[in-house]
């Protein structure tokens, strides 16, 4: 964040920073009308600072969609090891309610055999 504030910053000159002064261009910037044919101040130069925020901001977002990328690859192995884990939570339930029912078919013939001898 500290880096889109500096960047913003440059773009407005200190000596005009009230002014709108400071967002026209200066006399280097424009041509007359006798030169070009173009009123003066018509036309305008990219000033380096505009261009240094703009390259800034684009490698902020190749960086970001780098940063989404990964993070979707990284998604997407978590979602086949959670599918695996699945399965075998799955396999390991079924196995546990056929111990259950194993348990219970035992309980009940210990307790057939328990009521004979008494």
């Amino acid at each position: 964040m500290q880096r889109h504030n500096k960047a913003l910053a440059s773009l407005i000159p200190s000596k005009n920073a009230n002014t709108t002064e400071g967002l026209l261009p200066s006399n280097e910037d424009t041509t007359s009308s006798k030169e070009s044919g173009t009123p003066a101040g018509a036309t305008f130069t990219t000033k380096p600072s505009l261009k240094n925020f703009l390259e800034e901001q684009s490698t902020s977002i190749d960086s970001a969609v780098d940063d989404r990328e990964e993070n979707m690859g990284q998604l997407e192995l978590y979602h086949t090891h959670l599918a695996k884990w699945k399965q075998q939570h799955d396999q390991q339930m079924e196995k546990m309610k056929q111990l259950e029912t194993l348990n219970k078919t035992i309980s009940n013939d210990l307790d057939q055999e328990d009521c004979r001898l008494h």
